[in-house]
């Protein structure tokens, strides 16, 4: 279903257009997305981040107090916290995230943590891009990083809370497409969404430290599928 944009992320969107995002894929999902040419959602629940969708330790706290000049007892403020947990638990389950990053292609960590190391590939394209590439039905946002202890997020939505991370995770720089589940499939399932790449890419990079033989062996892979396409070695 289509999810509606929040305003800021309307904004961002045209005053950002032809900015640079790129994704640092694994040898196996770049072949997955080539061969597919489909870009992959996996819910936001499949993150290793907790904390994914979820409100600030500040909300907690403010919405426990509460609770407390209520006159609730501890057993029924147990069973609220609980209730708060089950509901971003199936939040997580009901969006679906692709990430891109505005770092830069020397980045080593990016290399490392999400490219599988120099073996690895980088994709190419800019806001105006992707958003042509995957229709209306989504929000293109970039993540606020916030501290989870002073923040408060109560009054954010939900497409709003999964634009908002941890400090420590500041150095991804990312941008995020982030949409429904499909109608009829089940809670924590991914999404698959069909791409023109020859339309949607604008430059594909590969490690100047990958061997010689695997550099060329890509470059024909690339080619063959997606004929006029950009190839170019990032040296670090």
């Amino acid at each position: 279903m289509p999810l509606q944009r929040p305003e800021w992320a309307s904004q961002f969107e045209r005053e950002s257009g032809s900015l640079t995002l790129r994704r640092f894929l694994t040898p196996k999902k770049f072949d997955d997305l080539l061969i597919k040419g489909e870009l992959y959602f996996p819910p936001a629940s499949r993150f290793s981040d907790d904390r994914e969708g979820s409100y600030s330790n500040v909300d907690h706290a403010y919405w426990d107090n509460q609770l407390v000049s209520w006159g609730v007892d501890g057993e029924g403020r147990s069973i609220a916290e609980r209730a708060k947990t089950a509901i971003a638990q199936a939040g997580r389950g009901a969006y679906v995230i692709s990430c891109w990053t505005c770092a830069d292609t020397a980045d080593t960590r990016m290399w490392s943590d999400y490219a599988g190391g120099a073996e690895g590939v980088v994709i190419e394209t800019t806001v105006r891009h992707l958003r042509a590439a995957i229709g209306p039905d989504f929000v293109i946002a970039p993540v606020r990083y916030l501290n989870y202890d002073k923040h408060f997020l109560m009054e954010l939505g939900p497409v709003d809370l999964f634009t908002c991370k941890q400090e420590l995770f500041a150095w991804e720089k990312e941008v995020r497409v982030i949409g429904g589940m499909e109608i009829g499939a089940c809670l924590h399932s991914p999404r698959r969404v069909p791409v023109a790449l020859d339309q949607m890419l604008t430059c594909i990079r590969l490690h100047g430290d990958a061997p010689a033989s695997l550099v060329s062996s890509r470059r024909e892979f690339i080619l063959r599928r997606l004929p006029g396409t950009l190839v170019e070695m990032v040296r670090i």
